[in-house]
Formats: structure tokens, sequence, C-alpha cells
């Protein structure tokens, strides 16, 4: 029993336990860097098949994009929905220009399709107008044009020796031309694309060696980077987007499917499992060498350190065990040895702070003691420098009733403006009607309009179960004054508001503030949408973005992620602001 509790018989132990962990750090390093290896397969697969479904994301963003600046184009507008065949001959050939460019710009565009209300038709090219009027009638869009919302069409197969995917791209085009305003869409655009052409751009110089696949709803192959047979299309669908193993042909692939939200198609991607691994056989063998080496040295070292310090390491055991039982101002012997000695020192100087730090306690509590009185008496004296709201409503009060005995009506109307303005502002509730903010609305425009002598037109098209909806306050009046202090900043009279709301039949709360300001450009508009997606990002001392940012945090707090705030402008025509907000919220 002795033996055991002995420093000979414990470095022994110590040593020959050393020794058997790392045999067993050995045998987990090989486990563990095997699993590293998988690990890091499985992590660049993810990143290369996360890569393809955001340039395909991109790609349709993109087309979006393109049918977006052809439907509000001024010049096909024009020929679009004016009336004037003389006006429409002379913007048809630019209207066309305008479309193949747009074509060229994009490899995956074949043609583009205009058709209003009124059924008038215009192609870029007309190669295809038999699937076009095919799509048309499917989604019953050829005789009724009232579209809400834009939508990406089933595939079609272009007839031919080779039959080819297109897929169509649909959306509202609203009247944008200077003056009108029309609340029903007046025609649609359609994007025609091809499948096999995005298929082809989805492929980056990163991405292993592998193929990406594009499969319709039903199962069909729409498009492949190789010959890959339908029941191993019908094995890659059915993986989800958790990748997994599979065996396509003679080999082992990791592989990933994926949804895309607007269109329907199911995205594949697959690696081979052996690309994946092959960089890391070399570091694995080098490891292994090298860790083999490090268990022979370590252990020699080990039984040399052991002994050459077992017996420092005794007297400084000894000291450490009489730091509790000894009086303040103790010290431990510092020993021969370097590395103990820096241990023995470590300790005093602890020592020290601790008696140093015993003596200042008091001090620190008395500091803080202070301070909080101090912070009492600064929150004391904000409290008696606040104003009393009352004063401000008696002065405004007291002007106006001046001015009206002086018979200054404008100065009158701004005095009874602003004091309802304010009592609105410092009301308690949170949450009011929509009938309430269009009267808060009018008493801002009516101060607006009598310091800038009345150039601003504010034209109200909002139903009356749209006015008894409840919403946050002060969510219309910043986008107002925005349109106002930067809309029409440079704009020559007439400068008009249009302020439309309703409520659609799923009970969700529609308000649309729209303006014939100098509009956005494309990059601030960029920045603007941009800073609204990611809540809250926005370029520093842009205060109409400030504005739009706060109410887009006040909506979100509320209605968490089921509201939306868009805006949509056009640089020397519009801007517009839309808010759809859900039937119930917490406010």
């Amino acid at each position: 029993m002795k033996r055991m509790h002995s420093m000979r018989f414990r470095v022994k132990l110590i040593t020959m336990t050393s020794i058997g962990v790392m045999l067993l750090m050995t045998i987990l390093y090989l486990q563990g860097f095997e699993r590293m290896s998988q690990e890091r397969s499985n992590a660049l697969f993810e990143s290369s098949a996360l890569e393809v479904e955001h340039r395909l994301a991109s790609q349709l963003q993109n087309i979006a994009s393109t049918a977006r600046m052809i439907a509000y184009s001024s010049t096909l507008q024009t020929y679009l929905l004016n009336e004037s065949a003389t006006a429409r001959m002379q913007v048809m050939a630019p209207s066309i220009d305008l479309m193949q460019n747009m074509i060229e710009t994009n490899p995956s565009i074949h043609d583009i399709l205009l058709y209003s209300k009124s059924g008038r038709l215009l192609f870029a090219r007309g190669g295809l107008r038999s699937m076009a009027h095919t799509m048309l009638s499917e989604y019953g869009v050829l005789n009724d044009t009232s579209l809400e919302e834009p939508f990406f069409s089933r595939v079609y197969m272009s007839d031919g020796a080779v039959p080819l995917p297109h897929a169509f791209y649909v959306m509202p085009i609203y009247n944008s031309l200077p003056g009108q305003f029309d609340m029903e869409n007046a025609g649609l655009c359609a994007i025609q694309f091809k499948v096999d052409a995005l298929c082809n751009n989805l492929e980056t110089r990163e991405q292993p060696a592998g193929f990406i696949a594009i499969v319709a709803e039903g199962g069909a192959v729409l498009s492949s980077s190789i010959e890959l047979p339908q029941e191993d299309a019908a094995r890659l669908m059915g993986v989800g987007p958790d990748q997994a193993r599979l065996s396509i042909g003679a080999k082992d692939y990791l592989a990933r499917s994926h949804a895309d939200a607007n269109t329907g198609w199911q995205i594949a991607t697959a690696a081979p499992v052996s690309e994946l691994e092959r960089d890391m056989l070399p570091l694995r063998r080098l490891g292994q060498v090298l860790f083999f080496s490090a268990v022979v040295a370590l252990s020699i070292l080990m039984l040399a350190s052991v002994r050459s310090i077992s017996g420092p390491l005794g007297k400084l055991l000894l000291d450490i065990d009489r730091i509790g039982k000894a009086g303040e101002g103790f010290r431990m012997q510092v020993p021969g040895s370097h590395e103990l000695a820096l241990i023995a020192e470590q300790i005093n100087r602890t020592l020290e702070r601790v008696d140093r730090s015993a003596k200042t306690e008091k001090e620190v509590q008395a500091a803080l003691y202070e301070s909080s009185i101090a912070r009492q008496r600064a929150e004391l004296l904000s409290y008696r420098s606040q104003i009393n709201p009352h004063f401000l409503y008696n002065t405004l009060e007291c002007i106006r009733s001046m001015a009206q005995l002086s018979g200054a009506e404008g100065i009158e109307r701004i005095c009874l403006s602003m004091s309802r303005m304010f009592r609105y502002a410092v009301r308690d509730d949170d949450r009011v009607t929509v009938a309430d903010e269009l009267r808060h609305v009018h008493d801002y425009y009516t101060v607006m309009t009598e310091r800038m002598n009345g150039i601003y037109n504010l034209i109200e098209a909002v139903t009356p179960q749209a006015q008894e909806r409840a919403i946050q306050k002060m969510i219309l009046q910043p986008i107002i004054e925005n349109t106002i202090k930067h809309g029409f900043a440079e704009k020559e009279p007439p400068c008009n508001i249009c302020i439309q709301g309703f409520v659609k039949e799923d009970g969700t709360l529609v308000l649309r503030i729209s303006d014939n300001g100098v509009g956005l450009s494309p990059q601030a508009l960029a920045c603007l949408q941009a800073g609204l997606q990611n809540h809250g990002t926005q370029a520093k001392g842009d205060k109409a973005s400030i504005g739009l940012s706060n109410i887009d945090h006040r909506l979100r707090l509320s209605f968490g992620s089921r509201y939306a705030l868009s805006i949509r402008s056009r640089q020397g025509c519009y801007t517009c602001v839309e808010l759809l907000l859900p039937l119930a919220g917490g406010v």
C-alpha cells in the first residue's frame, strides 16, 4: 500500500497511463480524421449545391427584373396603351429594338410578349407565337388580363426535330404614364425563356466534377449536364434538401435536390465522393506519420520530465496546502526549477492581488453608492426639465385665436392643424384606425399646402371597409413627408399624391401611396430595397430610408413576418410604396 503512494510508483503509473492515453488518442485521431474528411466533403458539396440554387434564383430574379423594366418602359407603354395610331407607329420600332436588346443581354430569354387589355399584341421575335397563345389560354388571361400577382408558367416543349423546354414569366402591367393613375392593370408582360439555357449557366469553376439536373413537377427531366435515365432522376428527386449518398452508374455521389418556390422545379446537384475527398488522402497519410512520431517522442520526454520535477513539486504542494491555514501575508518559497519558480511567483502575485482587493473592496462599494446617488439626482433633474404638453396646446390655441381676430385665415388653419397633429402624436394609444391616420395626413397636408401655396394635390381612394381597420399610429404621415421632401424637391407642379386602400378577400389590408415625383435612380432603389429586405440596413445619413426602416421595424414587431413593405420607382416618373397588413396583429 505504501508503495502505491510513493512518487516513483506514481511516476511509472503516470507514464504508462500517458502512453495508453496517447495510443487511444491515435485511434480517435484516425476515426476523427475520417469523420472530418466526410464532413469537409459534405460542407464542400453543400456550398457548391447552395451556389447552384442561388444562381438559379438569381437568374429567375433577373428574368423578373427584365419583365419589370419592360412593363414600365414609357416607350413600350406608349405603344401598348396609347389609343393614337400615329403615336404608336412612332414608338413601334424603338419598342421592338428595346425588347430585342433585352433578349441579347440575357441569353436565357427567347422572346418577349406585351398584351394590352384592349387585345393589342407586340412580340420581340414572334417565333413561337402558338406556344405563347397556348399559355395565355391555359392560364385564362387571353381574354381577361386582370392579374394581381406575377407567376411562372409550367414548361412547354417546342416543336421541331429536337424539342426544347420553354417557360414563361407573366406579370401585370400598370399604367405609369404621367398623369394617369389606375388601380387595375392595363395589360400583361410575358417573358419566354429557355430552361436548358438556365441549366448551362448554373455550373461554376469551383464546382466539383458532377452534374446538375432540372426536373419538372411531373418527373420529366427538363435539362441535365449528363445523360440521366428516368429512374436515376426519380431517385435524385427523392433525396430532398438533406444531402445523401447515392450510387449512380459505377460511382458514389453526394446528391441534393431543392424545390424552387417560384417555378416548382426540382433542382438536383450531385458530385462524386471520390472527387470531394481526393485532396484529403495525402494529408491523412502525413498526419498518421506525424502523430505516431509525436507519441514516441512525447513518451520519452515525459519520463525525463516527470523525474526532474517530482522533488520540487512535492515542496510546492506543501506550500500550497499551507495557504489556506496561514494568515494574511503568507508567501510561498520559490523552488530552484525555473518552471516551478514561475508557478510559485504567480501564486505569490495572486496572493498580493487578493490582499489589495480586500483593502479596496470597501472603497469600491462606497464609490458605487455615490454613483447611484448621482444617477438618481440626474434623473430627477431630467424629470423637472420636461415641458407640460398642455402649455403647447394652449399656446397654439392662443395664436389661432389671435389669427382669427386679425383675419389671417392661413395662420389660423396652420395652428389648428398643428394643434391636432400634436395631440395625435402624444396620444397614449398606439393603435388607431386608418380613418384616424387619414385625418392626421390631412392636417399635415394642410400645413404643407399653406406653406407652399397649394402646389400639392392629395387624392384619396380608400374604401370604407379599409378605413375601419386598425393599424399602428404614425404609419402613413412619414411616407407622405418623404414624398414631399424628396419626391417633389426638384419637381415642377402639378405634384400629385395618391393614397389607395382596400381589403383583399383574405382580409389583408392594402395601403398604396404613390406620387408623380422625380423617382429614384436604379442604384438608390436597389440600396433601399436591400435595406428593407435586411430589416434595417441602410446608407448612413439617408433620412428617407431611415423613415421607411423605422416603419418596417415597427410593423415587424407587431406582425412578425406576416406583413410586407415594398417600394417601386422609376427615375423621372413615379414612386410607389405599398403596405400589406394581415387581419390581426399585436401592437
